[in-house]
């Protein structure tokens, strides 16, 4: 992975030092694609991606059309800094940005290029004799203008060849990368020991009760904890005991699972892969009764992208849930980056012993 993505980046380099000697240069205002591939980089792979191909790339180009000269180095600098932006804020949004997202990021690194190219243009007119103020400022409303019209345009682009460099060239997809995640996050969950499981559950049970949204809710919806996950059986007592209406899951059918109310722990008995269910004769509640819905995870981000065990049951069942979430799971096994595909719903506020993540 490690020799192919070192590939891709001196591709998206060199293509940055064509796209740039190509541009269409008029002086005071240059039209160019050249940043598009440093933005594909940084959004694919991160901050030091996108600066190192913002810093090869831009460094060929000044050498091709220019040469070496006291102001190469500060050339480059626009393309490495918003390199390094687009790659930041990628990296904080788990690299699952929406078209809204992307827009944003883009018109942010866009913004900051131009903007230092600018100053980059004035030191070098200095520097060189041919400063002009009308010269240097007089198209920074049509350089702003360009800049904006390129962003639009890398916005519908970008996440085009993102989807193609992440599906054909590393031949992989969201769900390979989610079983990956899944073993790894399986062997970190078995080095846990017992001590730390049962702190982390009382405290993460405690976060929950004490929470407006357990507060607020009469019905509670609440996976039964086992196999790793957070153990809920103080929650589901505590609801009972709370006088709210609880239910929980039960399984009928691959992939289908239905809300189904109880009044007591002793209800349960194993199901479907070994998880404590009701028997089928347990009261249906439609999801529109539920106030509140406990949702389990095999991993999570803190803010709110879930990682199930693959089977969909949670993302069906969701499909018509209007109510309030929220989500639970180890701190030590949550991820900054969960693999994320286009029905997978966000679950906030994700709850761990560290804290409540809104």
């Amino acid at each position: 992975m490690k020799t192919k993505q070192l590939a891709i980046n001196s591709m998206l380099a060199a293509m940055c030092a064509v796209l740039g000697y190509v541009s269409l240069d008029m002086g005071n205002l240059k039209i160019t694609l050249e940043s598009l591939p440093v933005l594909l980089g940084a959004l694919v792979f991160g901050a030091p991606d996108g600066a190192v191909i913002g810093l090869v790339g831009t460094f060929v180009y000044q050498l091709l059309r220019y040469g070496f000269s006291a102001t190469t180095l500060l050339w480059m600098l626009p393309y490495v800094i918003g390199g390094a932006i687009a790659g930041f804020y990628a990296k904080k949004k788990s690299f699952s940005l929406s078209f809204l997202q992307t827009l944003f990021i883009v018109l942010v690194s866009e913004l900051v290029i131009t903007t230092l190219n600018t100053g980059v243009m004035y030191i070098d007119s200095k520097i060189y004799g041919y400063y002009s103020r009308v010269y240097i400022f007089g198209s920074m409303a049509l350089r702003y203008l360009v800049c904006i019209g390129r962003c639009v345009v890398y916005s519908f682009i970008l996440p085009l060849l993102i989807k193609l460099l992440r599906e054909r060239v590393f031949k992989t997809t969201v769900s390979e990368e989610k079983k990956a995640l899944r073993r790894l996050i399986k062997t970190r969950r078995n080095a846990l020991s017992d001590d730390h499981r049962k702190a982390a559950d009382e405290t993460i049970t405690s976060l929950l009760l004490s929470s407006d949204e357990y507060a607020s809710a009469q019905c509670v919806f609440a996976f039964v904890g086992t196999n790793g996950e957070v153990d809920t059986s103080e929650l589901l007592r505590s609801a009972i005991a709370d006088g709210k209406r609880l239910c929980v899951p039960l399984c009928i059918g691959d992939g289908i699972m239905e809300a189904r109310e109880i009044k007591a722990l002793d209800e349960l008995s194993e199901g479907a892969y070994g998880i404590p269910e009701p028997d089928g004769n347990a009261p249906l509640v439609d999801i529109t009764q539920i106030d509140l819905a406990v949702i389990p995870c095999v991993s999570c981000s803190h803010d709110g992208k879930r990682l199930g065990h693959g089977g969909g049951y949670y993302d069906r069942f969701l499909e018509g849930y209007t109510g309030k979430t929220v989500m639970l799971c180890y701190e030590e096994l949550t991820e900054e980056h969960i693999p994320i595909e286009d029905h997978d719903r966000t679950i906030l506020p994700v709850i761990t012993e560290s804290g409540v993540f809104r």
